[in-house]
């Protein structure tokens, strides 16, 4: 199915409860953190992947991907490429902690691997609290000043 076919929207607030369904729907565990940025991907108004930026606080610079989820029957078809470079382009300096075997995906994207060090702090706890559900976590990040 060519790409061409899918549309990315970012969700209104009052739209958050459709993004909520869809994490409930696939036995998806996500939620909104912060100050949350969500968009979905969507066929023919069927949603079939969605991710979620989060800023902790409104003057936070980095952002926190999470909540990217493409439906089954749809991965490895490009379709987390398209959702994460639509955030690359409205958000400059992005995190993300991701399981090792999807580091592909982001290093293609223009993120690199980096040690919790180099964390800002508001995002260490949050790290620290991921790595004891998955220890095969990674950090991923995306600081290019040219996105947009």
């Amino acid at each position: 199915m060519p790409l061409s076919k899918f549309t990315i929207q970012k969700l209104n607030k009052d739209r958050k409860k459709d993004i909520k369904s869809f994490y409930k729907q696939n036995s998806y565990s996500a939620s909104f953190i912060g100050y949350d940025h969500a968009y979905i991907l969507t066929l023919e108004d069927k949603i079939i992947g969605a991710v979620i930026i989060s800023y902790q606080s409104e003057n936070n610079r980095y952002a926190l991907l999470h909540g990217l989820f493409i439906e089954p029957s749809f991965r490895n078809k490009g379709c987390a490429n398209l959702l994460i470079k639509n955030v690359i382009r409205e958000h400059k300096h992005i995190i993300c902690f991701a399981e090792r075997e999807l580091e592909c995906i982001y290093i293609s994207n223009g993120f690199i691997e980096e040690k919790s060090d180099k964390l800002p702090s508001y995002l260490i706890k949050r790290y620290e609290s991921y790595v004891k559900k998955s220890t095969r976590l990674s950090i991923f990040i995306n600081n290019d000043e040219d996105n947009g």
